[in-house]
């Protein structure tokens, strides 16, 4: 388990081991993907939220579509904030986030808000949510705007189809990808009530084998 020490209070964040080069050695894209209850989405707010703790930075919360703050990631970083013990240094507004240096998190969705996205200067972090519904258009407008020196991208995301971009650039990555597959089981955090539910599907499917296989056993014996 990796340990993160806040500077804000010294407050120690563990973080599942499976995220260590995101928080070590991120790259320019870092792709984060992987099923439920991985911690991904958790680990990602806790990382940023990190960064704007020990320096000014100005992050962009973002995703294919967002009708409303509700949609964003918003409440997750609160939550993550409150969770770290380091509520105290920051403002949380309904649409942005401030911190006591200046740090500043900006949430929008990028279909809707292409002018908007393309006049942001200044961006250090951008955390795309949801990134396997982006289309090649939006990450074509999106990525080019992240252009500060030494700005990040930071995609989440759990695989839809094998046709969706983002995902074809986590299996065929340019060497300034970062890509992270986790999945439940690198999360020594994943929920009892997850892993109830996931021993009960898989319980459920291999009574449906079971089933199909009798059907087939019995068919075939009422042909021979």
């Amino acid at each position: 388990m990796m340990v993160v020490t806040m500077k804000a209070n010294k407050n120690q964040v563990q973080i599942p081991d499976v995220f260590k080069p995101l928080f070590l050695s991120p790259k320019r894209k870092n792709l984060i993907y992987g099923g439920r209850g991985s911690a991904k989405s958790h680990t990602v707010a806790r990382y940023i939220i990190s960064r704007a703790v020990h320096s000014c930075v100005r992050v962009l919360c973002t995703r294919e579509l967002q009708k409303s703050i509700a949609e964003s990631v918003h409440s997750l970083l609160s939550a993550c904030i409150e969770e770290m013990g380091v509520a105290p240094f920051f403002t949380i507004q309904r649409d942005k986030i401030i911190g006591r240096n200046g740090s500043t998190f900006l949430f929008t969705g990028v279909r809707s808000n292409v002018q908007e996205i393309k006049s942001m200067e200044g961006i250090d972090i951008c955390w795309v949510e949801e990134a396997q519904a982006m289309s090649q258009h939006s990450l074509d407008v999106l990525i080019p705007t992240i252009r500060k020196d030494g700005s990040i991208l930071i995609f989440t995301f759990n695989p839809f189809k094998d046709s969706d971009p983002i995902y074809k650039l986590a299996v065929s990555p340019t060497d300034d990808c970062l890509v992270i597959k986790a999945n439940h089981n690198d999360n020594p955090f994943f929920p009892e009530e997850l892993r109830k539910e996931i021993e009960e599907l898989n319980n459920k499917l291999n009574d449906l084998q079971n089933i199909n296989q009798k059907y087939v056993s019995g068919w075939c014996l009422s042909f021979s």
